[in-house]
């Protein structure tokens, strides 16, 4: 079975990555690593995010979109990463 970590950059995202997690948790048939890099968010995305399994990674200040990438994919410990915006 292939692996995958699927990063997934998230700024102020708390009304939807709830759902957007479970769509991604629910898939079958493939192991997967998710991370969420949280870009210091003013909202609850990083709590609604630690609601599943799956790590978060939260910036000490908001570094952007490609900076948020980045540090998801040095997180990843998969060959196969999927990139994937936090609203779906």
């Amino acid at each position: 079975m292939q692996s995958y970590s699927v990063v997934i950059p998230a700024y102020n995202e708390e009304g939807v990555i709830s759902e957007v997690l479970g769509q991604i948790l629910a898939l079958k048939g493939v192991e997967l690593e998710v991370i969420v890099v949280n870009d210091f968010s003013s909202d609850k995305t990083a709590l609604e995010a630690k609601k599943h399994p799956v790590m978060v990674i939260s910036n000490v200040q908001n570094f952007g979109y490609g900076y948020s990438l980045k540090t998801g994919i040095l997180a990843a410990q998969n060959e196969h990463i999927i990139i994937l915006d936090a609203d779906g």
